[in-house]
C-alpha cells in the first residue's frame, strides 16, 4: 500500500514540475523574442561585414555636407539606374559609410518612391526581419521593385536590331553605288 501512495504522489508532483518547466521555458522564450524584437526596433544589429574601405575614415556627421538627387520612383527602370548611378558617385566621393548610405538616399525619396519606401520598412519590422542597413541590400531591393527582369535583355535586343538595321543600310548603299557605276 505505502509504494502505491508514493506512487501517486510522485505521479501527482511530475505534471506539476513538468508544467512548471514548460511555463519556464515559455516565459525563457517570451523573453528572447521579446529582446530580439526591441533590438530591431532600435535598429540595434551587427554591423555590415564589409564597412567601405578607404584610408579616409567614413563621414558620420552629414547635415548640409552633400546633395544627393531626389528619386520619385518613376516606373522607367532608365531612370532608376541614373539615380543609382549618381548616389554610387557622390557615395563614393565623399567616402560615405555604408550604413549611411541607405539613410541618405532614403531621405530623399519622393512621392511614390517614399510611400513604398515605408511600406517596405513596416513590412520587414512586422515580420520581424532585420530592416535594410547595408547599400548592397538597398539596391537590390530597390532593383526588384523599378528595374523589370526583362529590362537587362531589351538593351542586347535593340544592339541586334540595330545591327541588322546597319547591314541592310550598308548592301542598300552598295547595291545603289553599283547602279550607279554601271549607268
Amino acid at each position: 500500500m505505502a509504494s502505491e501512495e508514493e506512487e501517486e504522489e510522485t505521479s501527482r508532483e511530475s505534471p506539476s514540475s513538468l508544467n512548471e518547466a514548460m511555463l519556464e521555458q515559455i516565459k525563457k522564450m517570451m523573453i528572447e523574442e521579446f529582446d530580439r524584437r526591441e533590438k530591431i526596433k532600435e535598429g540595434k544589429r551587427k554591423q555590415p561585414k564589409d564597412p567601405v574601405t578607404s584610408k579616409k575614415k567614413p563621414i558620420e556627421d552629414l547635415s548640409g555636407y552633400m546633395m544627393i538627387p531626389p528619386f520619385h520612383g518613376n516606373n522607367d527602370p532608365d531612370v532608376y539606374l541614373d539615380w543609382e548611378r549618381k548616389c554610387e558617385i557622390t557615395f563614393n566621393r565623399h567616402n560615405i559609410a555604408d550604413i549611411n548610405r541607405v539613410k541618405l538616399a532614403a531621405m530623399e525619396f519622393k512621392y511614390y518612391a517614399l510611400s513604398w519606401w515605408k511600406q517596405v520598412e513596416t513590412a520587414r519590422a512586422y515580420s520581424g526581419a532585420y530592416e535594410i542597413s547595408t547599400w548592397g541590400e538597398m539596391k537590390r531591393v530597390m532593383r526588384q521593385r523599378f528595374v523589370p527582369n526583362h529590362y537587362q535583355r531589351e538593351p542586347h535586343s535593340k544592339l541586334r536590331k540595330h545591327i541588322r538595321e546597319i547591314i541592310q543600310l550598308r548592301s542598300t548603299i552598295v547595291a545603289m553605288g553599283n547602279e550607279t557605276q554601271a549607268a
